[in-house]
């Protein structure tokens, strides 16, 4: 069973300038640093500038990418979840100098179902030096892909992860959430 799944080049360059670009011009909020999770001590965890818009604004311009997620989810992963839809949320964030998110995971408050898959996208326009994406399985370990701009991994939302602190220039990515019936 694998925890991880990464795409090489998933999106090129001119596509990560369109989707940002569209992004910045058409993004339903900011999100609320309350909103931010926090370490058991009460620290902040996440150090970030997140633009939310919801999926029917932008799935025409990652209509693909959800398809290769949800054949990933049931083929690779064994998961079934559910479509992306239309008021389900894209994050994009941005990890200026200084900027990181601490060691969490993904989940659900819910009853009824479960963040199942995490997927990221690196969206970054131009080079940038930190901001490594780290997990923690068995050990600590660093997903050396996701540090190349449109590279992807589609992960199980329960594994714990990070971004570095970036040191230099810019980090941006895009998170996207895939839920499915609670796991018993």
């Amino acid at each position: 069973m694998i925890d991880y799944w990464v795409w090489d080049n998933l999106l090129d360059i001119n596509k990560i300038k369109e989707i940002n670009s569209f992004i910045e011009n058409n993004f339903n909020s900011i999100e609320d640093p309350k909103a931010w999770g926090k370490s058991h001590d009460g620290k902040r965890l996440k150090y970030t500038d997140t633009k939310i818009i919801t999926w029917e604004k932008v799935k025409h311009l990652l209509q693909e990418v959800e398809d290769k997620c949800l054949w990933t989810a049931r083929k690779e992963f064994g998961y079934n979840v559910y479509s992306l839809n239309n008021l389900d949320q894209i994050f994009d964030n941005t990890y200026k100098e200084g900027g990181e998110y601490g060691w969490h995971i993904d989940s659900s408050r819910s009853n009824l179902y479960d963040v199942k898959l995490t997927l990221l996208v690196n969206t970054s326009e131009n080079p940038y030096e930190g901001g490594q994406f780290k997990i923690f399985n068995n050990g600590e370990y660093e997903v050396k892909e996701l540090n190349k701009s449109g590279n992807a991994i589609l992960m199980k939302s329960n594994l714990n992860h990070k971004v570095a602190s970036v040191t230099k220039g810019v980090r941006r990515s895009i998170a996207l959430f895939f839920y499915g019936p609670k796991f018993i």
